[in-house]
């Protein structure tokens, strides 16, 4: 994980709940992200839907062979090693921005290490022919690419990326010391036109998760043009534009994103859901089964605890342990698993 990761997210021993295999935009190695306050509020908020797992890209973070390319298809192993590393056989993969790009990757190599995929204000290549203009971000992409000495100091289309923002001192240097920590304009060409210049058309019709594309209305970098092509391009994918100028996800309105993630987790159809909330249902105790009949059937916590004669904090610590074994977050998608625990073949009591 590398250094500098403060954040109290819940451990990988909760073996019922999927954990999110988070892709971060531009070329930010993982360890930075909980530098900048705004990105730490961020994961806080999205641990709340599951574990947050971070990697290390080789060049962006972890080394990287002298003079050997570094290919998309290289950091998708690099993610599925993190996945090995922490125990974790499958997970949601969340690609923010340009963190698309290789979650796509992540999602066509590793199909059955990936359960769903999740794209913010995503592109399918910043600089294809048909999407150069959709967008002021191809136009900073190249000045970037071809001058890069002038990061340091000026870092070109912060304002672009981050209107709420726009070039304040403490993300001009978040982002100046993440330019620095990643070896510099000698150094970061290979990595620096993955992230920036890659082309997914070739994978784009190889996802098999299901998929959700959000887009901010907005964002003058990727304009939503990106995101309804990338969306089109791949079966059966969700897309919702969601109001907003931010390209960063982190910035403005990122609760909207977070709460956008929770709904698609708890509505699509992930392979293999049902089984696991099966597996896990076999450890509710029959306390808890039968709080949660009491839930399904519609009643308030304060009835059903005058109903059993317990006290509500019993109930809602009772319901809160059902819910983790469960695999899930919230009182409606508890009463969702345990409704398809119940139909015929699915009773375990």
């Amino acid at each position: 994980m590398g250094r500098g990761w403060p954040l109290p997210l819940t451990p990988l021993d909760r073996r019922d709940s999927l954990p999110l295999l988070l892709v971060p935009d531009g070329f930010h190695p993982a360890y930075s992200l909980a530098e900048f306050p705004p990105y730490a509020r961020f994961l806080r908020d999205l641990g709340a839907l599951g574990e947050v797992i971070l990697f290390e890209r080789r060049g962006l973070g972890a080394p990287a062979p002298a003079n050997a390319p570094i290919e998309l298809a290289d950091w998708a192993d690099d993610a599925c090693a993190a996945l090995k590393a922490r125990g974790a056989e499958r997970a949601i993969v969340i690609g923010l921005a340009e963190g698309a790009m290789t979650a796509i990757a992540i999602a066509a190599c590793h199909p059955g290490r990936t359960a769903a995929l999740v794209l913010v204000n995503a592109t399918p290549g910043p600089v294809l022919p048909a999407l150069a203009r959709c967008g002021l971000g191809p136009r900073y992409i190249d000045m970037l690419r071809y001058r890069p000495q002038r990061w340091p100091d000026e870092t070109p289309g912060l304002e672009v990326v981050a209107p709420s923002l726009g070039r304040s001192k403490p993300f001009v240097g978040w982002m100046r010391e993440a330019f620095l920590a990643v070896g510099g304009p000698d150094r970061l060409h290979p990595a620096f036109d993955l992230v920036f210049r890659a082309d997914v058309r070739a994978l784009v019709g190889r996802v098999r998760a299901p998929t959700l594309v959000v887009h901010r209305r907005q964002d003058a970098w990727f304009s939503p043009v990106h995101g309804t092509v990338l969306a089109r391009a791949i079966p059966a994918a969700r897309y919702l534009e969601l109001p907003g100028r931010d390209h960063a996800p982190y910035l403005g309105d990122s609760r909207a994103i977070i709460e956008a993630i929770g709904w698609f987790l708890e509505t699509a159809p992930i392979e293999g859901d049902e089984q696991a909330s099966c597996e896990a249902a076999r450890r509710l105790t029959p306390r808890q089964a039968e709080l949660l009949t009491l839930v399904a059937a519609g009643l308030t916590d304060k009835e059903i605890a005058g109903r059993l004669q317990l006290s509500v904090r019993t109930v809602q610590k009772q319901l809160q342990l059902a819910y983790r074994r469960l695999g899930v977050t919230n009182r409606t998608a508890a009463v969702r698993a345990f409704a398809r625990l119940r139909r015929p073949g699915g009773s375990l009591w």
